[in-house]
């Protein structure tokens, strides 16, 4: 009797713009540790676009090769500009040409969420 195959290994990557502080990065590890903490079983890494590491493609390699057979990539944008635009695109299609046994889905930049939307509004008005 064959043993049932197991559900492939889910990644998430935070892709953030990046920032020559290395601190720039600590809202989007804290982040990554929610996300951890909801869902033990995925991967979770972050990427950015420019001055710190990784860079997308390769966090979405190491994730390859720590068994990911999805990765879904979260823009933390405010909105899906420029770099959402335009940058992300090519970074994907490099990933997918790299990655071909490896599903990549993109989600919209987290700013445009209206559940987001919410917590950013009440965290401008909480002291008010």
């Amino acid at each position: 009797m064959n043993a049932p195959n197991p559900a492939p290994v889910q990644a998430i990557v935070l892709f953030g713009h990046g920032g020559r502080d290395p601190r720039w990065a600590d809202p989007l590890r804290a982040i990554a540790a929610r996300v951890l903490a909801d869902r033990p079983a995925a991967l979770c890494e972050i990427a950015c676009l420019e001055f710190l590491e990784p860079d997308l493609p390769t966090a979405c390699r190491g994730l390859a090769a720590r068994g990911a057979r999805r990765i879904v990539i979260v823009p933390v944008f405010l909105s899906g500009g420029g770099h959402v635009l335009r940058d992300l695109p090519g970074l994907v299609a490099q990933v997918t040409g790299e990655l071909p046994a490896v599903t990549v889905e993109v989600r919209a930049p987290v700013g445009e969420r209206p559940d987001v939307i919410a917590a950013i509004a009440g965290s401008c008005v909480a002291d008010l």
